[in-house]
């Protein structure tokens, strides 16, 4: 049960991920029907995967966490497309991500290692209200980015979360009946 409830997540997932990812690449600044249909589905399979880790997994955190990475995904997914794109949104899904994702952080660690200095603090942060439905309400930010650099960046961090998901999964107890 528990391998097949990480088959879904990691599936579903890693759709609605690649789905958001190809939006971007393409700059459409618009969703096909197919985009829709393919959003629909992934809704309707998170919905469904939350009531299963509800109902059999006895740590009642993952449901929790996944509720909050369905909304991540949301917000990236909206990010993609938006023709009228508003940088904060997309700050605001990299700033849940890092405040409620371990394997994140990892990911952003590497990142700044890389970029060694390349992308400038700012001289005063900006504090941001999210305006998607996030586990966070606020963001702050120290750099800003760029959305061609931290679209990428976000992407690897929720299949970085998505991967902790899974493995939360796999180790949880399952509830007898």
């Amino acid at each position: 049960m528990r391998s097949d409830l990480a088959s879904q997540i990691a599936g579903s997932a890693t759709s609605s991920i690649i789905t958001a990812d190809t939006i971007f690449e393409e700059r459409k600044g618009h969703l096909s029907r197919a985009d829709e249909k393919l959003w629909l589905a992934w809704q309707i399979q998170s919905e469904a995967i939350e009531a299963r880790l509800r109902a059999y997994l006895t740590d009642k955190s993952l449901a929790r966490d996944w509720v909050g990475f369905m909304q991540e995904v949301e917000a990236f997914h909206l990010a993609s497309y938006d023709p009228k794109y508003d940088p904060s949104a997309l700050w605001c899904v990299h700033a849940s991500l890092l405040a409620t994702s371990p394997a994140a952080s990892v990911i952003e660690r590497e990142a700044e290692r890389e970029e060694r200095g390349l992308i400038p603090r700012l001289k005063k942060p900006v504090d941001v209200a999210c305006q998607s439905e996030l586990p966070i309400r606020r963001a702050v930010r120290t750099r800003i980015l760029g959305r061609l650099y931290e679209f990428p960046l976000v992407e690897d961090e929720l299949k970085a979360k998505r991967t902790e998901l899974i493995e939360r999964v796999l180790d949880s107890g399952v509830r007898a009946f």
